[in-house]
């Protein structure tokens, strides 16, 4: 069995098939022998053979003839496999090659996309956090904000509740100076009520003295 490359495509050849398929190449570029032809040219050299002896030297130096270019062919066949076969591992290689490459623009290509993915994820994570630090600052204006607002109301809370206690420590203070009033001037009632009781039992006193010495 013999490689040859027919068209774009490597085929096998049976052994008996090689040395047709080299003369066709070397004599008609690359044809195959017609059957027909051949057969009729053999015919033609028998009928012309007929009743005559064999011509023993002409034998002799077409099978040498036979033999030299079976030789150069076998030569060439072995040649021609070898280019063959060079040709194959150099198409073995470049397919290799061809892979490797692919292989390594695959490899490429899905690097970047796992940096693109990557690249990504921390544009995602950085939003997310630049989100999380918003609603944080909100939060915590919205806590200052009630804080002041439950401080304000406490320290209105406290100024009413002062103002409440100051106004009933009025209403006490005045109330004592009104009861403090009332006391004074019934004691200065008193006063006077007494002093005048006792104006008169003194009045009276001199009075029965006055009449005890008129007696007398």
């Amino acid at each position: 069995m013999s490689l040859i490359y027919q068209g774009m495509q490597w085929c096998l050849l049976k052994e008996e098939d090689v040395i047709p398929r080299i003369r066709a190449m070397e004599g008609r570029r690359g044809r195959p022998p017609n059957p027909d032809r051949q057969r009729a040219r053999e015919e033609s050299r028998i009928r012309r053979r007929k009743g005559r002896p064999p011509n023993v030297g002409g034998a002799e130096f077409i099978e040498n003839t036979d033999a030299k270019l079976l030789r150069k062919l076998q030569a060439q066949e072995i040649a021609r496999q070898a280019a063959q076969i060079k040709l194959l591992r150099k198409l073995q290689k470049q397919e290799q090659a061809r892979v490797a490459k692919e292989a390594k623009k695959q490899q490429a290509i899905m690097a970047a996309e796992e940096k693109r993915k990557q690249k990504e994820q921390i544009k995602i994570m950085k939003q997310q956090e630049k989100i999380k630090r918003i609603q944080q600052i909100r939060m915590e204006k919205e806590l200052r904000a009630q804080q002041i607002l439950e401080a304000k109301k406490k320290k209105k809370e406290e100024a009413a509740n002062a103002k409440l206690l100051e106004a009933e420590k009025r209403i006490k203070e005045k109330e004592m100076r009104r009861q403090q009033a009332v006391l004074l001037k019934h004691q200065e009632r008193e006063r006077r009520r007494q002093h005048m009781m006792l104006m008169k039992a003194m009045e009276a006193r001199k009075k029965a003295e006055f009449y005890r010495c008129r007696n007398s």
